[in-house]
């Protein structure tokens, strides 16, 4: 089958270029048409979004600053090393 590309492809297999077209197997091509990276060659591709689609504002939230707590040392002493006889 022939597909146009509509992204960069690469694998073990080899470097499929956007705007290229390519003659493969029908399942790997269903495969990469179902998935939107690529249209069957002869078919335009579906226009991208437009800008005035795209949100611009990116949320971001803050996680409230971590309780401080003390440590103890236990059990090793005032060196911090276990004695061994």
């Amino acid at each position: 089958m022939k597909i146009t590309m509509r992204t960069l492809s690469a694998g073990p297999s080899g470097i499929l270029e956007p705007g290229k077209i390519y003659e493969i197997e029908n399942k790997f091509a269903q495969a990469l048409i179902g998935g939107g990276f690529a249209v069957p060659a002869g078919k335009p591709a579906p226009a991208a979004a437009p800008a005035s689609e795209v949100p611009t504002e990116v949320e971001t939230t803050m996680a409230a600053p971590a309780a401080e707590k003390a440590v103890s040392r236990r059990g090793k002493g005032a060196t911090g090393r276990s004695r061994r006889g």
